[in-house]
C-alpha cells in the first residue's frame, strides 16, 4: 500500500484510476483481515470508500469500468452501515452505488447476484432499525410506521424473490437468499399495522408460523453475545476493479449486540460456500479462450493486431472469468491472461479513456513480477506491452504508470538472452521507448523560472513529447 499511495502522489486525474482501484483493493482485504465490525477495523474500510468515490470522479457516465467501481463501493458502504455506522447517509450512497452497477451489463452473474443481495439488505436497513425503537410495539400496532419504510421492505422482498426466480448460481447462495426473504416477508408483516382496527388475529397467527419456521432454520444462542448480522450480508474480497475490488462469495458478518428488545428472529451465521475452485475457472477460462496450450500462448495470440475480433458479451466474459482468476491463488500466467482480457476490452471501448488499458498495463507488469527467471513465457510477455501503447501519446497512456520498472525487466531480459534475435530487437525497442517515457514525465514535471529566455522553447517541447 505504500508503493501505491507513493505512486498516487505523482498522478492527477483519470491516470489515478487504476492504482486507486488497487488500493481501495489492498484496504478492503486489510479490512476482512482485521475484522468486519472491529474499531480497529474502521480506518481501513473508510480509506477503501474514500478511493473507490474518487475513481467514479474520475470515470464517465457510461464507462463500462464504473459498474465494477460502484459495485464494489456499494459492497463496502453497506460494511459501513450494517457493521459499524447505521448512519442513513451510508445506506442511501450503498443504494445509490448497486443500483448505478446493476444498471450497465458489465457484471457477471456472480457479482450481480452479490449487488442484489446487498440492495435487498440495505433496503431493510430503516425496518431493522425501527425493532430497536423504545416505541416500537405502539408503532407496530398502531401502523404509525411511516410508508416509506414499508415500502422498503417491500422493495427487499420484490429484489429477493426476483433473485431466486432468475437461479441463483450457487446452492449456499440460494440458501441464504431464501433466508433474506423469509425475514423481509416477516418484517413485511411486522409493519403492516392495523390503522387502528385492532390486533388482526389471524395476521399475527401468521407472523408467528414465519417466526417459527425461521427459528427452525436459524436456531438462535440464548442470552447476548455474537449474532449474525441482520443488515449486512458481506463478501470476501473484492479484489479492483475495476476496483473496486472485487468480492464474489458471500461469507457470514457477526456483530456483537445485546439482547434484542422483542423475540424478533434474526438468521444465525449461514454456512459460508467453499472457496472459488480456481483449477475449474482457470479450466472455464481456457476454454473461452479456444483452449491451447500453455494459456499463455493462447492469450498473447488473442492480442496480436492481426487476430480474430471478439463480440462485447464474448469479451465482458473473458474479462470477469480472468478477474476471478486473479482474485485468487493467481499465477504469473494469470494476471497475463487477464491483462490480455483488460486490453481486448478496451479495443472495444468507444470512449477511448484507456482506463482498461491503464489497468491492463498494471496486470500485465504484476504478471512479469511474479515470472520465475527464464521462464518460456517471458518474452510473450514482455512484447505484449505493444497491445498497451497510444499512439496519439506515445510516452503517456497506460506506458506512464509502468515504463520504468518495465525499462527494468526489459534490460534483464536482453542481458539474460532470453529471446531470439528478432524479439530481442523488438525489445530492444520497446526498452528504449520506456526509458524515452521516464525521461519525458520527469521533464514534463521539470520547473522552469518564469524568466529563463528560452522558456518558450521548453514548454513547446514538452507539449510535443505529449
Amino acid at each position: 500500500m505504500t508503493r501505491l499511495k507513493a505512486e498516487l502522489a505523482n498522478l492527477r486525474g483519470p491516470a489515478r484510476v487504476a492504482p486507486l482501484t488497487r488500493l481501495a483493493q489492498a484496504l478492503a482485504q486489510q479490512y476482512w483481515r482485521t475484522g468486519p465490525g472491529l474499531p480497529a477495523a474502521r480506518p481501513d474500510l473508510d480509506e477503501a470508500i474514500a478511493a473507490l468515490e474518487e475513481c467514479l470522479e474520475h470515470l464517465r457516465a457510461g464507462d463500462s469500468v464504473r459498474g465494477q467501481v460502484a459495485a464494489r463501493l456499494g459492497w463496502l458502504l453497506g460494511a459501513r452501515y450494517g457493521t459499524h455506522t447505521q448512519d442513513e447517509r451510508d445506506r442511501v450512497a450503498g443504494l445509490a452505488a448497486l443500483a448505478e452497477a446493476l444498471r450497465p451489463p458489465h457484471l457477471s452473474q456472480v457479482h450481480r447476484e452479490m449487488c442484489q443481495v446487498q440492495q435487498g439488505q440495505l433496503w431493510l436497513g430503516r425496518a431493522t432499525k425501527l425493532l430497536q425503537a423504545p416505541d416500537m410495539a405502539m408503532q407496530l400496532v398502531g401502523g404509525g410506521v411511516a410508508p416509506e419504510v414499508r415500502a422498503d421492505v417491500d422493495r427487499a422482498a420484490a429484489c429477493f424473490r426476483q433473485l431466486l426466480a432468475g437461479g441463483p448460481s450457487s446452492a449456499d447462495l440460494a440458501r441464504g437468499v431464501e433466508s433474506l426473504l423469509a425475514l423481509a416477508e416477516i418484517l413485511q408483516t411486522m409493519v403492516s399495522g392495523t390503522g387502528g382496527a385492532g390486533i388482526d388475529v389471524q395476521a399475527m397467527m401468521g407472523l408467528m408460523t414465519k417466526v417459527q419456521r425461521l427459528q427452525d432454520r436459524f436456531p438462535q444462542p440464548p442470552g447476548p453475545g455474537r449474532r449474525g448480522s441482520d443488515t449486512f450480508f458481506s463478501f470476501s474480497d473484492m479484489k479492483s476493479l475495476m476496483e473496486i475490488a472485487p468480492i464474489d462469495r458471500p461469507v457470514a458478518v457477526v456483530v456483537d449486540t445485546e439482547p434484542a428488545p422483542v423475540p424478533v428472529p434474526v438468521p444465525a451465521k449461514p454456512a459460508s460456500p467453499p472457496p472459488a475452485d480456481g483449477d475449474r475457472l482457470r479450466r472455464a477460462l481456457h476454454e473461452k479462450l479456444g483452449g491451447g496450450e500453455p494459456i499463455w500462448a493462447r492469450a498473447a495470440e488473442l492480442l496480436r493486431p492481426d487476430a480474430p475480433g471478439l463480440g462485447v458479451d464474448v469479451v465482458d466474459e473473458l474479462v470477469a472469468l480472468a478477474t476471478m482468476v486473479a482474485d485468487g491463488q493467481a499465477t504469473a500466467a494469470d494476471r497475463f491472461v487477464l491483462a490480455v482480457t483488460l486490453a481486448l476490452r478496451d479495443r472495444l471501448d468507444g470512449d477511448g479513456d484507456r482506463a482498461d488499458a491503464v489497468a491492463g498495463a498494471e496486470s500485465l507488469l504484476a504478471a512479469l513480477r511474479e515470472l520465475p527467471a527464464g521462464h518460456p513465457a517471458g518474452p510473450a510477455m514482455l512484447l505484449s506491452l505493444g497491445a498497451f501503447l497510444d499512439e496519439e501519446r506515445p510516452f503517456g497512456g497506460p506506458l506512464e504508470v509502468v515504463a520504468g520498472e518495465f525499462a527494468d525487466r526489459a534490460d534483464a531480459a536482453i542481458a539474460a538472452g532470453i529471446a531470439d534475435a528478432a524479439d530481442l530487437a523488438a525489445l530492444h525497442a520497446l526498452r528504449c521507448l520506456c526509458r524515452a517515457a521516464e525521461a519525458v514525465a520527469e521533464f514534463r514535471r521539470a520547473a522552469v523560472p518564469p524568466d529563463y529566455p528560452w522558456r518558450n522553447v521548453l514548454k513547446a517541447a514538452a507539449q510535443a513529447a505529449g
